[in-house]
């Protein structure tokens, strides 16, 4: 009997943790219709506002990829790092959620695959990229691609200068549009795998109440 429900207690544990795993999901894409090139550098940290799918619950980012440009003629002294912030209120980037610390950045197209992480993040968030050592005639740029097809996101970027945040476009004419090749993964936060286990003892707590006293 004992061995049983020690199978039983082992089986909600596992059945838990698989279910954690299968439901990690995409809940921002922007990787599907390239808008034909990168976008030369921006001297400044800049980057894209996205709106984020999904429940609430399902919202600890567990991996972020992005798509950089880089030409043939770079040196070598070339670096990115990107960070992710919150925007609570849907105004300019807010708390510093992760930063990726300055990487050494090849020549082409790459994408940079961020995973691992644990981040919890409201519906609306920034990843800002910067580049530097980009000098001379070397050109460096995060791709663009739209329409999302997971999420959405405005046709502007932000920009962080001496004076703060602003919103940019690369045409007043309407193009090209500024959303850029990235894409987000998450997983339901920590608490609410933790809920699930603890129903599961909880269910076979009332089991063992149930074989006790028939």
């Amino acid at each position: 009997m004992k061995n049983d429900m020690k199978k039983l207690l082992a089986l909600i544990v596992a059945s838990a943790a698989m279910s954690t795993a299968g439901r990690a999901e995409v809940i921002y894409d922007n990787f599907t219709t390239q808008l034909g090139a990168a976008n030369t550098s921006v001297a400044n940290e800049y980057g894209d506002q996205v709106n984020l799918a999904g429940a609430a619950w399902n919202r600890y980012v567990t991996e972020i990829r992005m798509e950089y440009y880089l030409s043939a003629n770079a040196t070598g002294s070339e670096k990115l790092e990107l960070k992710l912030y919150d925007n609570p209120s849907g105004g300019a980037p807010g708390n510093l959620l992760w930063d990726s610390g300055a990487f050494s950045i090849t020549k082409g197209y790459n994408t940079v695959i961020a995973d691992g992480l644990g981040i919890n993040v409201p519906g609306s968030v920034t990843l800002t990229a910067t580049f530097t050592g980009v000098t001379g005639t070397v050109s460096a740029g995060w791709d663009m691609y739209n329409p999302p097809a997971i999420g959405s996101s405005a046709d502007d970027f932000w920009e962080k200068t001496s004076s703060g945040w602003t919103t940019k476009r690369f045409s007043t004419t309407g193009g090209p549009i500024a959303n850029f090749g990235m894409q987000i993964t998450a997983i339901p936060e920590p608490g609410t795998i933790q809920l699930g286990i603890m129903g599961g003892l909880a269910l076979l707590g009332y089991l063992g109440y149930r074989r006790r006293s028939s």
